[in-house]
């Protein structure tokens, strides 16, 4: 008996007008942040800079690093740090 198995990685979550993606690295979340605006922009659409945040979570036993700092254009997102205790701004 042979077993397979198969991986896939999500990285969008969609639920009406929310959305939430995953990314691995700073520059991979600022590529999709980047993708997200230009196809929002194409549909005639904006994303809300104020309700839009950044949910950072350092790999366990990390070293400390800054936060990332991800753009829509020139504007940068909150940022919020994940942690065992619970979200910090």
């Amino acid at each position: 008996m042979k077993s397979r198995i198969h991986q896939t990685d999500v990285v969008e979550f969609q639920f009406i007008d929310d959305s939430a993606v995953c990314a691995h690295s700073e520059a991979e979340m600022q590529h999709i942040v980047d993708m997200f605006t230009e196809a929002y922009e194409r549909l005639g659409l904006q994303l809300n800079i104020k309700k839009t945040k950044v949910l950072f979570q350092p790999a366990p036993g990390a070293p400390e690093t800054a936060n990332p700092v991800i753009r829509v254009h020139t504007d940068p997102l909150e940022c919020v740090t994940l942690t065992t205790q619970g979200c910090v701004s």
